[in-house]
């Protein structure tokens, strides 16, 4: 008999997207036993809402977490809004992309 699974939702850490695109890669974390499921995006002019759901087996799990990648597609450019993440209401920090120029002190300079 296969195990009872439960919808969870969980949690965004980082995205990468140039403020012209549209698609934004979004980083996120679960739990081994955790299979993604789906996805829900919710734009406004100041801020993109972002929730990621998984499903799970009910009982413990192992505590250990896995890092993921999801390309989502935005209807305007990310622009200078905000991404949230709704798990946790966190703005998520904008990883730098490869076209950035190099920040002082580090790589390059």
């Amino acid at each position: 008999m296969a195990p009872e699974l439960k919808r969870v939702q969980v949690r965004a850490i980082a995205y990468d997207a140039e403020p012209i695109a549209r698609r934004l890669r979004v980083d996120y974390i679960t739990r081994p036993a955790h299979r993604f499921e789906s996805v829900a995006v919710q734009e406004t002019p100041d801020e993109v809402r972002i929730a990621i759901f998984a499903t799970a087996p009910r009982g413990p799990t192992r505590a250990s977490g896995h890092m993921h990648s999801l390309m989502i597609v935005l209807a305007q450019p990310v622009g200078t809004r905000r991404v949230v993440d709704t798990r946790s209401e966190r703005v998520l920090q904008r990883l730098p992309a490869p076209v950035d120029p190099p920040q002082p002190g580090g790589p390059g300079t």
